[in-house]
């Protein structure tokens, strides 16, 4: 069987000319438009990435937006017009590669904020249970006692401004909410302690796991470094011991040296506080500063 060659016969025009190199105005367009395309591509795994991690695709959606009208031009522009387009598609480029950078890195968090991220979900996921059990539930009122009427009035009073209270800050989402919402549940699960609670088998699996939740989330902020506007929460919520006789002296002390100095106090006797650390401070009037001329 004999083997057979495949010729292949070079051809030119008809007018016996060599063949033309590529179009110039070709060249650049395709240049060009090759340009654009891979900042294209590059902010589309940007908004991709950010959409998955929860980020903001925004900046670089308007970015794409911005490209793809670019690109339409260039598809359509005279010589003349696309030589003169070489800069400005350039400086486009280069700020659509900067909002990708800057994308890549807002989707992709340090350790640090990993981390808080995944503890606050926990704290967010354990204190909406213990909530459930203690608001919903009511899993320890068949072991809380009362000494008086009025004893059990101001207990349920508490009990549902914090409810309410943990409702809120839970619904926020956020580091911040997480940690108010354990705050407040610790102290009203201190504050049934010490209305007979702890006589409850469960009582103690719930304050552990709230002050762990607790102390794990503030830890975790900590750690990420996050402002927060949390630092009296924890004394706004956690009950309080009934001020002594020397806290009261100290008290006096502070408003002579108050009045001593032009502020004229407002009277206390109206509002006084009470041992859960839950003062009514709307009720106090507001010091006013009076000088003598």
């Amino acid at each position: 069987m004999r083997e057979k060659s495949i010729v292949a016969n070079i051809t030119v025009s008809s007018d016996d000319h060599a063949a033309q190199p590529d179009d110039p105005e070709a060249s650049l367009r395709a240049e060009l438009l090759g340009q654009i395309v891979a900042a294209q591509f590059d902010l589309e795994a940007v908004v991709a990435e950010l959409s998955r991690t929860g980020g903001n695709p925004g900046d670089a959606q308007n970015q794409l937006q911005f490209l793809s009208s670019l690109q339409r031009t260039v598809g359509t522009a005279n010589p003349v017009a696309l030589a003169q387009m070489r800069s400005e598609i350039a400086a486009t480029v280069s700020a659509a590669q900067a909002v990708a950078a800057q994308g890549r890195t807002a989707a992709s968090p340090d350790d640090k904020t990993a981390d808080l991220a995944e503890t606050t979900a926990n704290t967010r996921r354990t204190i909406g249970d213990i909530s459930e059990k203690l608001f919903e539930r009511k899993v320890l009122d068949p072991y809380l006692t009362f000494a008086s009427p009025e004893d059990e009035a101001e207990f349920r009073r508490r009990e549902a401004e914090r409810q309410e209270y943990v409702r809120r800050e839970l619904a926020k989402g956020t580091p911040e909410g997480a940690l108010n919402a354990s705050n407040a549940a610790v102290a009203q699960l201190e504050d049934a302690r010490d209305h007979g609670a702890d006589r409850s088998p469960d009582f103690d699996t719930l304050l552990s796991s709230a002050t762990v939740a607790r102390d794990q989330q503030r830890a975790a902020i900590t750690n990420a470094g996050v402002s927060t506007s949390t630092n009296n929460q924890e004394a706004t919520n956690t009950p309080q011991p009934t001020s002594s006789a020397n806290s009261s002296t100290e008290l006096d002390d502070v408003a002579a040296t108050l009045l001593a100095a032009g502020v004229s106090l407002p009277t206390m006797n109206s509002a006084p506080l009470n041992a859960h650390g839950l003062s009514d401070v709307a009720s106090l009037g507001p010091a006013t500063t009076s000088r003598t001329v």
